[in-house]
């Protein structure tokens, strides 16, 4: 192999090994991760309940990591105008949706529960 292109595959190899890794979430509510860093703003709690976050993050990178972090193929949207993400989850026994919304220079996380009767 030439000097160069074991140098440039050396280099690629490294890059991959720094690859960048979601953070851990900060904790679990209702079987849903909370992004690390985020702040509690406000919470209800009723058969329908849900707790506010906010993060000094972008939409973007909050987006990426409850991509990364929830279940593959579970449901969601995304729409860059409107400045806004949701996913959705279902079980036998709740409905649980994470929705993200852009607030100015922070992003506001709502985690809701609907407990089924």
């Amino acid at each position: 192999m030439r000097p160069a292109a074991a140098a440039l595959a050396v280099l690629f190899l490294a890059a991959g090994g720094c690859a960048h890794r979601p953070t851990p979430p900060a904790a679990w509510l209702w079987d849903l991760p909370v992004y690390p860093g985020a702040t509690l703003a406000g919470k209800s709690a009723a058969a329908a309940s849900f707790v506010l976050y906010r993060t000094g993050d972008s939409l973007d990178d909050v987006y990426a990591w409850y991509l990364a972090e929830l279940p593959q193929g579970t449901p969601h949207a995304y729409s860059s105008a409107k400045h806004q993400a949701t996913f959705a989850l279902f079980d036998a026994h709740a409905q649980r949706s994470v929705h993200l919304q852009s607030a100015g220079s922070s992003t506001a996380i709502v985690l809701t529960r609907v407990i089924g009767r």
